[in-house]
């Protein structure tokens, strides 16, 4: 079986109990142009989720906050553009994209190509999803996170990640 470099897993709660997992590798990169990420996900089972974000890029230009976020709901996967706006309100999602749900039970590689203005998402090299963002080119250093984050409904989850590689081109 392929190493993991993180290991997520959401304990079933009792009763109207929820769980909001949050755990996460986060590095910070230079302000570019265009960011390429690639990580390999295994999905145990299919979590029964609101929605569960696996991967994040943040960004600040001109005093608004940007995420991109892919990740999985119980519909298909997502992957969604959420502006934090100066005045402390929120375009969420601005844009949400809807590429197919990750399969579980196996290693899939996602390979993310983001260049502020569009994205294309790939899983084991074949395209799922491509698209148009309208967003600015960042100023500030790019934070990215591989992990999860999200809204746990009364049930366990197990996520394994590995091979997390980004490059920004300036």
């Amino acid at each position: 079986s392929k190493p993991y470099a993180l290991r997520v897993r959401t304990l079933k709660m009792s009763g109207k109990q929820t769980s909001d997992p949050i755990a996460m590798l986060i590095q910070k990169l230079p302000p570019g142009s265009r960011i390429k990420c690639s990580f390999g996900v295994f999905l145990v089972k299919t979590p029964d989720v609101s929605f569960a974000d696996l991967f994040g890029i943040h960004t600040e230009t001109n005093g608004l906050s940007n995420d991109l976020l892919f990740g999985i709901t119980r519909d298909g996967g997502t992957l969604r553009d959420d502006i934090q706006l100066s005045d402390g309100g929120c375009a969420c999602p601005r844009g949400d994209l809807k590429p197919s749900n990750l399969p579980t039970g196996r290693w899939v590689q996602v390979d993310l190509d983001y260049t502020f203005t569009g994205a294309t998402l790939r899983y084991d090299g074949q395209e799922v999803m491509s698209g148009v963002l309208a967003n600015t080119i960042p100023t500030d250093p790019i934070t990215v996170y591989l992990g999860v984050a999200g809204y746990a409904e009364d049930q366990t989850s197990e996520y394994l990640f590995d091979d997390f590689v980004c490059t920004v081109t300036p």
